[in-house]
């Protein structure tokens, strides 16, 4: 009776944290990685727009 118990209560703290730790790395993702990542394709993007030197200060 106790053993089984015990053993659920096992089972459903590693199923929280599989879930926490899959919700960790999605949030990780989403909040930090995906903006930055956005930022740089369209910052490739509107470098590859605009030709020219950039290390001229008149373009800049």
């Amino acid at each position: 009776m106790v053993e089984s118990k015990f053993r659920e209560l096992l089972q459903h703290s590693r199923l929280l944290l599989k879930k926490k730790w899959l919700f960790g790395i999605l949030d990780d993702f989403v909040t930090k990685q995906l903006p930055h990542n956005v930022t740089w394709g369209l910052s490739l993007l509107y470098a590859m727009e605009h030709k020219g030197d950039r290390a001229l200060t008149s373009t800049q």
